[in-house]
C-alpha cells in the first residue's frame, strides 16, 4: 500500500467526523477541507501546519517519528507500544492482539493521527489477520521528511565546539594494508564479506569491485562486532534498529561543528532499540570512536561525540604527488598510507593493479577507461595522470581519438536468451564480473573466455545450448 492509496483510504474510509475536525484544527486547514474529504485528501501531504502539529508533540513522540523516518516502512499498532505501553498492555502479555493494543491505538489516534502527522489505513492484503486493528498500518509520510524544522532533533541541545576533534584514522589504513598482504585487521567482520584483494588485476572488496562506501560498511560491521558482548538476549521490537545504526543516525542530524554528550542519547536509544536491554550510550559511542566511525572532543571533563568530517573530496585538495609516485614505464605506485579513499576508488575505475613486494602499482585498463571516458576529466586526478603518467596519458588519448567510431570486437560471443528465468540467473551469476552486456531483443554479449562458465550455467538450469557458427 503506497502513500497515495493510504491517504485516500484514510480520508474516505478511516477518519470519523470527529477525527477530521481535530486534524483540520491541528494542521490549520480551513472549513472547506474540513467539510470535503476530497479536499482534505489533496491537502494532507502539503506542508501546511506540519511544523505546528509536530511542535506540540512530546520528545518521545518526536523520537518515534525519527524512527519511522529511518525505517521508511509501514508499521502496525504494536510498534507504538514503545512509548504508549501501559500496565494494561503488559497485563495482556498473553492476550489477543486487540486486548494488548486497543488502548495504544486510542492514544495513537489522539496524539498522532488527529494531529495530522501520520497516515493510517486498513491493509486488506493481510487477509489472514482476524481483526481490523491487526490489519491497520501506519506510516510517517516521506513528504514530511525534508521539513527539517518540522521534525526537531530527537535529543537535547548540541554543543558547538570548533575543530575536527580526535578521530581514529588508523583503522581504515590498517584495513587497506590487506591489499599488500601485510596483516589483516583483528576485528575482521563476516569473514570474506569485507576482505580486500587484487584478483585478475582488479581491486576487489568482498568479491565486488572496490568502492569507498564499502569501507564505511566494513567499519559499521566491526563497530557492531565490538558490541556483541553487550548484546541483550531479548528480542528486538518491531522496527527496532541496532545501537550503532541508531547512534549513527542521531549524529547525522547534527550541523557541522556541533557535538553531543552520549547521555543525551539515552531516551533516544530506548525507543530506537526497543525490546532489548537499553544499551549504554557511552559504551556505544566509545566503541564507535575506537573503530574510526565517530570523532570525539573533551571539554571541561566531558567527552562529546560527532560523526567525523567528510573526507570524500579530500583528493581534490591534496596534491596527487603526495600519494602517487611516477615510474619509468608510465604507471604509478600507490601509497596506501596516504591516498584519499575517493582517489583510490577512481583509480580502481580506470586501472588494474599488481602487488610487488610492498608496493601497489596501478596501470591503465583501456576497457574501464572507455566506459567512463566522457566523465574522467571532471576528476582532478585525471589532469595529474595526463602530465605525469605516460601510460595513462596514452591510453586516455587513444580512447578519446576513437570515441564515437565503429569498433569491431574480437573474441566476443553473442547469445539470445528468451527465457526470463534464465536471463535472471545469468544476471545474478555474472553481475560483478562486468563482462556480460545485456542488449535489446533478448541478446547478450560476453567474451570468449566466459564460454565454459556460461554453458555450465545454462545446462545446470535445465536448458540446452544451441551454437551457430558464422563462416
Amino acid at each position: 500500500m503506497d502513500t497515495t492509496e493510504m491517504v485516500n483510504k484514510m480520508c474516505h474510509l478511516e477518519l470519523t467526523a470527529v477525527d477530521i475536525k481535530a486534524l483540520c484544527k491541528s494542521r490549520g486547514f480551513t472549513s472547506k477541507e474540513a467539510n470535503s474529504r476530497n479536499l482534505l485528501e489533496g491537502f494532507f501531504l502539503s506542508e501546511t501546519g506540519v511544523a505546528n502539529a509536530i511542535g506540540r508533540l512530546t520528545m518521545d513522540e518526536v523520537i518515534l517519528l525519527h524512527l519511522m523516518k529511518l525505517t521508511s516502512a509501514t508499521v502496525d499498532a504494536a510498534f507504538f507500544d514503545r512509548i504508549y505501553g501501559t500496565e494494561n498492555s503488559r497485563k495482556w502479555r498473553f492476550g489477543t492482539f486487540n486486548q494488548k493494543y486497543k488502548d495504544i491505538f486510542k492514544q495513537v489516534k489522539t496524539s498522532l493521527i488527529r494531529r495530522g502527522v501520520i497516515l493510517f489505513a486498513e491493509e486488506h492484503e493481510t487477509w489472514e489477520k482476524n481483526t481490523k486493528l491487526e490489519r491497520l498500518r501506519f506510516r510517517f509520510p516521506e513528504e514530511f521528511h525534508p521539513f527539517h524544522p518540522f521534525l526537531p532533533l530527537p535529543f537535547g541541545p548540541a554543543k558547538s565546539i570548533p575543530g575536527p576533534g580526535n578521530f581514529n584514522q588508523t583503522v581504515v589504513r590498517d584495513k587497506l594494508m590487506e591489499i599488500l598482504d601485510r596483516h589483516a585487521y583483528v576485528f575482521e567482520a563476516n569473514g570474506a564479506k569485507h576482505s580486500l584483494c587484487i584478483k585478475d588485476g582488479e581491486l576487489r572488496m568482498g568479491g565486488k569491485e572496490f568502492r569507498a562506501e564499502y569501507l564505511v560498511e566494513w567499519q559499521r560491521a566491526i563497530w557492531d562486532l565490538a558490541l556483541k558482548e553487550e548484546e541483550s538476549p531479548k528480542k528486538a521490537g518491531q522496527g527496532s534498529v541496532s545501537p550503532t545504526k541508531a547512534v549513527a543516525y542521531a549524529l547525522s542530524l547534527l550541523s557541522p561543528g556541533e557535538w553531543i554528550l552520549p547521555d543525551e542519547l539515552s531516551s533516544f536509544l530506548k525507543i530506537f532499540c526497543y525490546g532489548i536491554d537499553p544499551p549504554d550510550p557511552r559504551k556505544v559511542c566509545n566503541a564507535g570512536w575506537k573503530q574510526g566511525c565517530l570523532a570525539k572532543q573533551t571539554l571541561a571533563g566531558n567527552t562529546y561525540y560527532a560523526l567525523p568530517e567528510d573526507h570524500a573530496d579530500a583528493g581534490a585538495q591534496m596534491d596527487p604527488g603526495r600519494f602517487l609516485k611516477k615510474t619509468n614505464d608510465g604507471t604509478v605506485i600507490v601509497d596506501i598510507s596516504t591516498i584519499p579513499y575517493a582517489s583510490l576508488e577512481f583509480l580502481a575505475w580506470i586501472s588494474n593493479f599488481r602487488v610487488a613486494g610492498s608496493q601497489l602499482t596501478a596501470f591503465p585498463n583501456s576497457v574501464k577507461i572507455g566506459r567512463i571516458v566522457m566523465n574522467i576529466d571532471q576528476v582532478p586526478l585525471t589532469s595529474w595522470l595526463r602530465k605525469n603518467a605516460s601510460a595513462f596519458a596514452g591510453a586516455i588519448s587513444i580512447i578519446e581519438q576513437r570515441w564515437g567510431k565503429q569498433v569491431v570486437h574480437q573474441n566476443l560471443l553473442v547469445a539470445r536468451v528468451r527465457d526470463l528465468s534464465l536471463k535472471v540467473a545469468i544476471q545474478k551469476a555474472f553481475a560483478d564480473s562486468g563482462k556480460v552486456v545485456f542488449l535489446p531483443d533478448n541478446f547478450i554479449a560476453f567474451p570468449n573466455d566466459l564460454t565454459k562458465k556460461m554453458e555450465a550455467l545454462v545446462n545446470k538450469s535445465g536448458y540446452v545450448v544451441k551454437a551457430i557458427e558464422a563462416k
